[in-house]
């Protein structure tokens, strides 16, 4: 799962089992760090308290450190329900708690923000993109490969390489060349 895709929703959602070691997985992951609520599904069977209370040890843990909750609208410690999806047990609870969740960021002025944080997100991603594809349109084989080999042997610096690949790039205006010359 990618954090990246949790910020394109306005309540996220973590659905973990257990068994799976997935508790300690979120928590590298850092969906500890942008989850809103935590379902422990298949709660039905016995492991299922094992991984709730991971999930919970974890959580105190972030609020003992202070590491969590950025940007997730409405601060609080993210609620754990515990659901079995093929019987549907818990699963009305979790609607509620995930509405809940954005009714409380609407009550606090957070889902604008949040909402704003993500358009400009996407906006530097797109921008990041076209710069990209830019950089290597100007430089698609005309990349100044003198350099190459003193950069790769250290005879030649980083800088001096970043200087010359900026020049080839945008070209000498002193001398009327245009970029990519």
């Amino acid at each position: 799962v990618e954090v990246d895709v949790a910020s394109t929703a306005d309540t996220v959602l973590v659905v973990v089992t257990p068994g799976m070691g997935d508790a300690v997985q979120a928590n590298k992951a850092g969906l500890l760090e942008v989850a809103d609520v935590f379902a422990v599904n298949k709660s039905d069977r016995p492991d299922a308290a094992d991984t709730r209370r991971d999930l919970e040890l974890m959580l105190d843990l972030s609020d003992l450190t202070g590491h969590r909750r950025a940007g997730t609208g409405t601060g609080t410690r993210p609620r754990i329900i515990s659901t079995v999806a093929t019987t549907g047990v818990g699963v009305d609870e979790l609607a509620d708690v995930a509405d809940a969740h954005l009714v409380a960021q609407v009550a606090a002025g957070a889902l604008a923000g949040r909402r704003e944080n993500r358009w400009r997100a996407e906006v530097r991603s797109h921008l990041d993109r076209l710069l990209l594809d830019a950089s290597r349109s100007a430089t698609a084989g005309t990349l100044p490969v003198s350099g190459a080999p003193g950069v790769v042997a250290r005879s030649l610096s980083e800088w001096v390489a970043d200087r010359l690949l900026g020049h080839r790039i945008q070209g000498d205006s002193a001398a009327g060349e245009p970029a990519g010359y």
